[in-house]
């Protein structure tokens, strides 16, 4: 599969450079923060339930994108935080999952999405 293409389709010619010049925009709007507020001292990323090397690994496999603003900054003095519990994280994503594959029983989907909706709750 080429950058040309997500999933077999093609892509709008002008894909990647509208990409690009969003995560452009994003690295220039903290930067602009840090200039005005200070140094970033930790960060966090949704969908990473990890702390520090092992946070930026998974970052990586991720968002690439996400991974090249936040490396050089934590280099710097910032710290990756996790920001989700991995136990309530993989439940929810496996949740997520079983309502993705397109259940064909109608009691069945309830079923899933109802205990997939039902509120999260952390022991102790």
């Amino acid at each position: 599969m080429s950058w040309g293409q997500v999933r077999g389709k093609e892509l709008p010619a002008d894909y990647l450079e509208i990409f690009n010049k969003y995560w452009k925009q994003v690295d220039d709007q903290i930067s602009d923060l840090e200039l005005k507020l200070g140094p970033i001292n930790r960060i966090y990323h949704e969908l990473i339930p990890l702390t520090g090397e092992d946070g930026l690994k998974a970052l990586k496999d991720l968002s690439e994108s996400s991974f090249n603003i936040f490396e050089k900054r934590v280099g710097k003095e910032a710290q990756l935080e996790a920001a989700e519990d991995a136990e309530l994280l993989t439940e929810f994503m496996d949740w997520n999952r079983c309502l993705a594959i397109g259940l064909q029983n109608h009691k069945v989907f309830e079923k899933v999405y109802e205990l997939r909706c039902t509120p999260f709750k952390l022991e102790g």
